[in-house]
């Protein structure tokens, strides 16, 4: 019944800003699990009698279908609002599995077995780590890690998204707790502890992919659509592309440039510069030019990309 108020409350966050049409189905699945709760909270608490189970298996059927109704009638137009209340959800599920693998051994026990939980913390001192993520997006643009400089604070950002990527891998002691709170965990039995050691490598290794590099890599191409587009793509952990009228000093034929012919004439979007060379994103040829700043003149262009530099 939690699970069915935490997916109505978040479909509703979803559809708040279409109208109370939109989720007002939502609300009566939301009303009928927290109902549903309650009797069962006055059941187990104050009283049995031999009409509540039959009252709490209709409200949490009408939890049921009227979920399933909302579902199939609505469509989500703000996805935004599920995936915070579905986070929330899975760290309320998570952090339960481990009190419950806690409880059932002495401190100095637990916190021997938990201390690879913190290995995510440990790797997370260092910003470096932050930067597999601007590498997947600047892989969009064929570009590598070094051809632009990112700041050390946009660093530490993106290295706190891996740090939280990678506490999927929580999921671990919490199966393990949930298997020995229940009695599914047999002692001396290889089945459960192959299962354990299974989903600890897999979400160590599809948390960071899932919710770090893969986003990382999207939000590239996005990036290169609204380039190729004219629009001026967001900002995206330090790597902020504007669209630039670039003039060269003396000739342009005789500017040394890395990666392609450079024309004076179209816009460029910058996407940043390092070791003093300016990395110019060609939106027609699709491919990116290097050229020492020294060399040329940037007139940042506010908005779209101008239709000719002059």
């Amino acid at each position: 019944m939690a699970l069915i108020a935490i997916v109505a409350g978040a479909g509703i966050a979803d559809r708040w800003s279409s109208g109370f049409d939109s989720w007002w189905l939502m609300g009566v699945s939301a009303v009928s699990a927290v109902l549903g709760m309650v009797a069962l909270t006055w059941r187990g608490v104050v009283v049995q009698p031999r009409w509540v189970g039959p009252l709490v298996g209709l409200v949490f059927g009408t939890g049921v279908v009227g979920m399933g109704v909302a579902l199939a009638v609505t469509a989500p137009s703000r996805p935004m609002g599920s995936r915070v209340l579905f986070l929330a959800g899975a760290s309320y599920v998570v952090l339960a599995g481990i009190w419950l693998l806690v409880r059932q051994w002495s401190w100095r026990t637990a916190i021997t077995w938990l201390l690879p939980v913190v290995l995510p913390l440990v790797l997370g001192v260092f910003p470096g780590i932050g930067l597999v993520v601007h590498t997947f997006y600047l892989d969009a643009f064929d570009l590598r890690l070094e051809d632009i400089e990112i700041p050390v604070v946009y660093q530490a950002v993106a290295s706190l998204k891996v740090i939280a990527a990678m506490s999927m891998w929580l999921l671990a002691p919490a199966f393990w707790g949930y298997a020995k709170h229940f009695h599914f965990a047999i002692r001396d039995r290889w089945v459960g502890h192959l299962m354990l050691l299974f989903i600890a490598l897999c979400s160590f290794v599809a948390g960071p992919w899932m919710l770090a590099a893969e986003p990382a890599g999207e939000a590239g191409q996005r990036a290169v659509a609204a380039a190729a587009a004219g629009r001026a793509p967001a900002a995206y952990f330090g790597i902020k592309p504007e669209w630039v009228c670039v003039a060269p000093v003396g000739r342009a034929a005789e500017t040394a440039v890395e990666g392609g012919e450079f024309q004076p004439e179209h816009p460029y979007l910058m996407l940043g510069d390092a070791d003093g060379k300016a990395v110019l994103w060609d939106p027609k040829e699709r491919h990116a030019l290097k050229i020492s700043m020294s060399k040329i003149k940037i007139v940042p262009s506010e908005g779209k990309a101008p239709a000719h530099c002059g």
